[in-house]
C-alpha cells in the first residue's frame, strides 16, 4: 500500500479507498492526492471528470488572430453547464501546435455541449484560423496539488498499490 503524509481521520469508501478526512483550517498548506467524482464500474457510463484535450494545428502567421478569437469566446464557455475550466498551450518548439484542455464535471455535461448547434456557431471564428485537429477525452481518476482547494479541503486519499 502506498501511504500519503496525512493528518486526520482515515475512513474506507465502497471502492476501498483510504480517504483522510482532515479539519479545515486556513493556515495550514501542503498538497495531497484528492479524489475526483465517482466511476460507475460499466465502460462508458463514467459519472467521472472529464478532460478534453484538443489538439490543433494553427494556419501559418495566424497564431495571434488565433488568440484573438480564444479570447473572445472563453468566458462564454465558461458559462456552459458542467465546464469547470481550461488552458490554452503554445508548443515551446512550434507556435503552429496549440493544446486547449478543458474538464467537465461529467462525460454527459461535455458531450451535451459538444453535440449542440451553439458549440458550432461558437467556436467556428477560431477554427477559421485551424488547419488540423485532433480531439482526445479521459476520465479524471485522481487530481494532485500542491495546496488543497477549497473545493476539496477537507478530503485527502491514499491509495492501493
Amino acid at each position: 500500500m502506498t501511504t500519503y503524509r496525512s493528518h486526520g481521520r482515515a475512513t474506507v469508501d465502497r471502492a476501498g479507498l483510504r480517504r483522510i478526512v482532515r479539519p479545515s483550517h486556513p493556515s495550514r498548506r501542503g498538497g495531497g492526492v484528492i479524489p475526483v467524482g465517482h466511476h460507475n464500474t460499466r465502460p462508458g457510463h463514467s459519472t467521472a471528470r472529464l478532460r478534453v484535450i484538443f489538439r490543433v494545428r494553427v494556419a501559418d502567421g495566424a497564431q495571434d488572430r488565433f488568440l484573438r478569437e480564444y479570447r473572445l469566446i472563453r468566458h462564454r464557455v465558461a458559462r456552459v453547464d458542467g465546464y469547470l475550466g481550461d488552458q490554452l498551450c503554445q508548443s515551446e518548439d512550434d507556435p503552429a501546435d496549440w493544446v486547449i484542455t478543458s474538464e467537465w464535471r461529467t462525460p454527459a455535461h461535455f458531450h451535451t455541449w459538444e453535440a449542440g448547434a451553439g458549440h458550432r456557431e461558437l467556436v467556428a471564428p477560431l477554427m477559421a484560423w485551424v488547419t488540423a485537429r485532433e480531439s482526445l477525452r479521459y476520465h479524471v481518476r485522481l487530481t494532485t496539488t500542491a495546496e488543497p482547494t477549497p473545493l476539496h479541503d477537507e478530503y485527502r486519499l491514499e491509495a492501493k498499490s
